[in-house]
């Protein structure tokens, strides 16, 4: 028989031991895939339209197509007069290119048209798009969070809108289809650059010469400390949320949205104690932030203007993907704002001479100090509250959403044009939270407030996206017809006020009543027709969202069904792949 060594010599011992050491290694690599992936909580969303709809239906004909006729006309006059140019004049019927020179009216336009079943000229703005725009160039520096809201989301919706057969393949064919998800693919690696940061907020700037990240920050004397710190609103930091993650799907390339969460990352998890700030409203989050500690600069709360899209891009990405990795973090962070907004910023109005009515506003905060002035974009707020609060079953947030949305419907419905100005202020009631940062300081202002209980901060205005966009929330989500007849107003006194030979302008003052042609003088009707009262202006937003709630709002309510569809902050409509 063969004799066995009792004492190995020691090249044995050393063979034995990096047999060993390979085996381990071996099976670390392989361990995350034999394993079963971690446990993430099943979150539940409810139905977000209103259950008395079940069968569809409930459209009025006739205001639809008024609003699609007027978004005809505006899409007819660009095709004459500033067709590939980003926006058009209303009033001159000039053009400019203010977003890149990528066409921003014509992409924008694309998922409405496709909603209101323009087809010829959705065919057009496709082919457009395909051969002549080339996301490569542009003269300017880019800003990520607006080209992404703009560009990449319309095209994007184009894409998900093909693909669940509400665009027919006569209108895009499918070789079109996959030459649009190119077109958005290059657009989004030529942004990439924007999160080569230290901390993966983006930067504000890309150039797309250099391929690098960079800012329009202009440092004072020379000061090399100043010339260091870069800064980004909130809301830059979630704006490639919603759109990434489409992408991701409809590529199967998950590095764009691991760059967008990379970008959330510092705030959901802060390296600060973010309570330790002083005055710190436990839930919200500060603002502006240095991109290179993720610190804040200074102090800011709202869920307005620089804040709102963070927090309602935390619950539509929730809605598209409910079961994700990071979905529970998303609800518990948009829920703890909702509740900082309710007792940190919410504001009612004190009564005036003439105006008994207390209103619910959304007002802002800089530290200690409550700021009572809101700007358009909070009426969007209640879009947000409306819709979290039916998707996570909470009926005290419907509720807030609504009398917030009160709110806006009075600064609308009480200015002398029935429209709101872009910022306005209130004198809130009780002295609880100290005196007011701000009381009317003209005679102008102080005789608005008698009238109303507000007055104007920025008397510049009409229609905006916000206010329409909530109320065809609460439309769809409550079934109160309330909500249409508000819009419908709106809509007339736009259409009274803003209508211009080649489109829509903004009212230079909104706080200016309209007299009649009886009641003007030669000269003065001259200036009117003139356009004196209006801006030479029509934001890309008229189209891609003002036009498109609206036209929503007459619809029949199966149409962008909340339950199928989540619309982004650009207005785009994205498909809900994981329904709750």
């Amino acid at each position: 028989m063969p004799s066995f060594r009792r004492h190995p010599v020691t090249a044995f011992k050393l063979f034995s031991a990096a047999f060993i050491i390979c085996f381990y290694l071996i099976y670390a690599s392989f361990r995350d895939y034999f394993s079963p992936p971690p446990k993430i909580d099943r979150i539940e969303i409810a139905s977000l339209q209103y259950e008395g709809w079940r069968g569809g239906g409930k459209a009025d004909l006739g205001k639809a197509g008024i609003i699609r006729d007027a978004m005809r006309k505006a899409f007819a006059s660009y095709q004459d007069r500033a067709w590939g140019k980003d926006e058009i004049r209303p009033i001159s019927g000039g053009n400019v290119n203010n977003h890149n020179g990528w066409g921003a009216f014509l992409v924008e336009s694309t998922s409405t048209l496709a909603l209101m079943g323009l087809w010829d000229e959705l065919r057009e703005a496709v082919r457009y798009i395909i051969d002549k725009v080339d996301f490569t160039k542009t003269d300017e520096l880019v800003d990520p969070s607006e080209t992404i809201r703009r560009y990449l989301g319309a095209i994007l919706s184009l894409v998900d809108m093909s693909d669940a057969g509400l665009i027919s393949p006569e209108v895009i064919a499918h070789d079109d289809r996959n030459k649009l998800l190119g077109q958005a693919y290059t657009l989004a690696f030529k942004l990439r650059p924007s999160f080569d940061t230290n901390t993966g907020l983006p930067w504000p700037r890309v150039d797309f010469d250099t391929s690098v990240g960079t800012s329009l920050f202009t440092p004072k004397d020379g000061n090399p400390e100043e010339e260091n710190i870069v800064t980004i609103p909130l809301s830059s930091a979630s704006a490639p949320l919603l759109e990434s993650r489409v992408l991701s799907r409809l590529t199967n390339d998950a590095s764009y949205l691991e760059d967008a969460t990379y970008a959330i990352v510092p705030l959901l998890w802060p390296s600060y104690n973010l309570s330790a700030l002083p005055n710190h409203p436990d839930g919200l989050f500060p603002s502006p932030l240095n991109i290179d500690t993720s610190h804040p600069t200074a102090q800011g709360y709202s869920w307005d203007t620089n804040h709102l899209p963070f927090y309602t891009a935390l619950l539509k990405s929730l809605l598209l993907s409910p079961h994700s990795r990071h979905a529970p973090t998303y609800r518990t962070t948009w829920l703890s704002a909702t509740h900082a907004l309710r007792w940190n910023l919410t504001s009612r109005s004190a009564a005036s001479p003439t105006h008994a009515t207390s209103h619910l506003y959304l007002s802002q905060r800089s530290g200690p100090h409550l700021l009572n002035e809101a700007s358009h974009t909070s009426c969007a707020a209640p879009a947000s509250l409306l819709l979290g609060g039916a998707a996570l079953s909470r009926p005290d947030l419907i509720g807030l959403g609504q009398a917030l949305l009160e709110g806006c419907h009075h600064v609308h419905a009480s200015s002398p044009s029935g429209l709101a100005p872009d910022r306005w202020s209130w004198t809130p009631a009780g002295s609880e939270r100290g005196d007011p940062a701000f009381e009317p300081s003209t005679k102008r202002a102080a005789r608005q407030w008698e009238l109303r209980a507000w007055w104007a901060v920025e008397e510049r205005g009409g229609l905006r996206a916000g206010y329409v966009e909530s109320l065809f929330v609460a439309w769809r989500v409550t079934g109160q017809a309330r909500y249409r007849q508000w819009a419908w107003e709106a809509w007339e006194a736009v259409r009274a006020r803003q209508e211009a030979r080649y489109g829509f302008a903004a009212l230079k003052d909104v706080m200016r009543g309209k007299a009649t042609s009886s009641e003007l003088g030669v000269v003065e009707q001259a200036m009117k027709q003139a356009g004196v009262e209006l801006v030479d202006e029509q934001e890309t937003e008229w189209m891609s969202r003002t036009l498109k709630f609206l036209w929503l709002l007459f619809g029949d309510v199966k149409v962008a069904d909340l339950d199928m569809w989540v619309i982004s902050e650009g207005g785009h409509l994205f498909r809900r792949t994981e329904p709750g």
